[in-house]
């Protein structure tokens, strides 16, 4: 099945009920998500704080224990309700409960909607290393509702339109114009965008769904942005470091031939003006180390994702002993 079809758009916050009707369901709900919509999920729930510290294998171990406690069966149905540290701690743990139970996901961050919840990925972060563990574990759905992000403060926001903004410059260059112009028009982002996001990425996954090829594309601007949240003790957000990251991919695609010279310095100029404040970028040889441990590299070859044009994407690998401190300068462009 085509994981499109694997996605509702519902109509209201609460017409998703009928699609686990007779299930023995767990909520795992994200406690701001709770304090704002908690009235809608008649569940039996599991409320965590959603940080990248819960993100990790104690905190799976807590919602196991949870769920443990309540005698969660292995036919219980698990549904993430919150933002991508939600929705991927949830299709970990359903991956790994009594070996395996079903999920669902109902995202709630426009990251989580268009990405995070996006592609069977699951994922816990080792040691400050993002990401370092995970499964693949398709969802039996994911429940978009655009309402949902009308709550959300404009960083949190902000860090769902960069990741959107990454799926058009892998593959749409008409969609990315189009965004910019609506963000630059102070305009709201819409529907459309939203859902032509999910079907850009939903299109790539159903072509290479465990990662072996062209699925990596996704990894635009990743390999540096990873670095860059844990060397910072996860105080950048995701996509505030995908932001930066893409940039610095550009950079990089210059210094290969494969991005035109005028590109890094425009995708700037479109990330400020859709809300990045770059990031503070300091110890550089933490960041180096973070992008050496970072799971993309292939033995001593770091891979790399990088524009050669807005819509049109490659990948380039370097040896790890080419890696050093001038990879992360951004300033320079400013």
């Amino acid at each position: 099945m085509s994981f499109w079809n694997k996605i509702i758009f519902g109509p209201d916050t609460a017409s998703f009920n009928g699609l686990v009707d007779g299930k023995e369901v767990y909520a795992i709900i994200d406690s701001n998500v709770e304090r704002l919509y908690g009235h809608l999920f008649p569940y039996r729930k599991i409320v965590i704080e959603a940080n990248e510290e819960t993100k990790s294998f104690k905190g799976a171990e807590s919602v196991i224990n949870r769920l443990l406690e309540q005698k969660a069966s292995r036919n219980c149905f698990l549904l993430g309700i919150g933002g991508g540290v939600t929705t991927d701690l949830t299709g970990f743990v359903a991956s790994i409960y009594k070996r395996g139970v079903e999920y669902g996901l109902i995202p709630t961050t426009l990251l989580a909607q268009i990405d995070a919840a996006i592609g069977g990925k699951t994922a816990v972060n080792v040691s400050d290393i993002k990401n370092a563990a995970g499964t693949f574990g398709n969802p039996e759905f994911v429940y978009i509702n655009p309402e949902f992000i009308r709550t959300l403060d404009g960083r949190e926001l902000n860090c769902g339109i960069f990741e959107m903004l990454k799926i058009f410059i892998i593959g749409d260059s008409e969609n990315y114009a189009r965004l910019i112009r609506l963000l630059k028009e102070g305009q709201f982002v819409d529907d459309f965008s939203i859902k032509t996001a999910i079907r850009i990425k939903s299109d790539i996954v159903d072509l290479d769904y465990n990662e072996q090829g062209y699925r990596k594309v996704l990894n635009l601007g990743h390999t540096f942005a990873h670095a860059i949240e844990s060397a910072s003790g996860w105080e950048i957000s995701h996509g505030e470091a995908v932001a930066t990251g893409i940039i610095l991919a550009a950079k990089l695609g210059v210094k290969y031939g494969i991005t035109p010279a005028e590109l890094p310095k425009t995708l700037l100029e479109d990330f400020l003006s859709a809300g990045l404040v770059l990031p503070e970028i300091e110890n550089t040889k933490a960041l180096v180390s973070a992008l050496l441990n970072d799971k993309k590299r292939e033995g001593d070859l770091a891979v790399f994702v990088v524009p050669a044009a807005v819509g049109d994407v490659q990948l380039l690998s370097i040896r790890t002993s080419d890696i050093n401190d001038s990879f992360f300068d951004v300033k320079d462009l400013l």
